[in-house]
C-alpha cells in the first residue's frame, strides 16, 4: 500500500474510535453518589412527602379583569354638538394666479420694464399698468417684485422676481 491509503486507513480507525467512545460504547458510566457533610447519602424520601399549598391569593393573568356584569355602568354625557366652520371661502383669481405664476425673466428698454411670466402653458408678458384675464391688474414693477391688484383693489399680492 502506498502512504496516502495507509493514512486514510489509520483515519478511517481513529474516527470510528472517536464515534465509539462518543456513543459510550466502551465506558459504562456510574451515577456519582452524594453525601451530606454526615457522610450519609441522599434520601429520596424526603421527595415523597407532600408539599404545603400556597395560602396566597392565586390569580389567572389570562382572564379577563372584571366581567361586564361586575363592572357598574356608567353613562357618559354626550359631547355638546357643535357646528361645523362654514367652509373657507374659495380663494379670489388674484391669489390663484399669484400662487401658480412662475418668473421666467424680464427685458429693460430704457424706462420701460417688461416682465416674463409663465402659468401652466400660458406665458405673459406684462408691464406696469396691464390687466391680466380682465380682473388683476399691474400695478408696480420693482427689481425684486411685482406688484398685482384685483379689479377693486381691495386685494393685493406680491410676485417675487428671481429665477429658481
Amino acid at each position: 500500500m502506498d502512504g496516502k491509503k495507509r493514512l486514510l486507513i489509520i483515519l478511517a480507525i481513529l474516527w470510528a474510535g472517536v464515534i465509539a467512545y462518543d456513543l459510550k460504547l466502551f465506558v459504562a458510566r456510574k451515577a456519582p453518589e452524594r453525601k451530606d457533610a454526615n457522610g450519609h447519602g441522599l434520601t429520596l424520601a424526603l421527595l415523597d412527602r407532600p408539599r404545603p399549598q400556597y395560602k396566597g391569593v392565586i390569580k389567572d393573568i389570562f382572564s379577563p379583569v372584571k366581567t361586564a356584569a361586575e363592572r357598574p355602568r356608567v353613562e357618559k354625557p354626550a359631547p355638546p354638538v357643535m357646528a361645523a366652520p362654514p367652509p373657507p371661502a374659495p380663494p379670489s383669481a388674484l391669489r390663484v394666479f399669484a400662487a401658480q405664476a412662475k418668473f421666467i425673466g424680464f427685458v429693460e428698454k430704457g424706462a420701460d420694464r417688461k416682465v416674463f411670466v409663465s402659468r401652466g402653458a400660458d406665458i405673459f408678458i406684462l408691464k406696469k399698468g396691464d390687466v391680466i384675464d380682465g380682473k388683476i391688474k399691474v400695478v408696480d414693477i420693482t427689481d425684486n417684485l411685482m406688484t398685482l391688484t384685483d379689479e377693486s383693489g381691495a386685494e393685493q399680492a406680491n410676485i417675487p422676481l428671481a429665477v429658481n
